[in-house]
């Protein structure tokens, strides 16, 4: 999804996860917005806003938008753990 979200804009972009963690700069939660990216290991996703992640959500099968804050509390209580990091492209 996030490759094919920076092919739109011109924007190369790696296929992994992992790789695609690497793009751009960290940046820290507190200052999250709009083209963030959210990583964790195996998954990404991308800020619509200082609160909102799109995703490929395993929990609804689908590409959802919802609250950070939800993703994050799920991705802990399933044991996935806490995001890997924050990057602005």
């Amino acid at each position: 999804m996030i490759q094919q979200a920076l092919y739109a804009c011109g924007k190369a972009c790696p296929r992994d996860a992992d790789q695609q963690a690497q793009l751009g700069r960290p940046v820290d939660r507190a200052l999250l917005a709009r083209g963030d990216l959210v990583c964790w290991e195996g998954h990404i996703g991308i800020m619509l806003d200082e609160a909102r992640l799109l995703h490929a959500s395993s929990h609804h099968m689908a590409t959802a938008i919802e609250p950070l804050s939800n993703v994050i509390d799920r991705a802990q209580a399933a044991g996935r753990g806490a995001p890997t990091g924050f990057q602005r492209l």
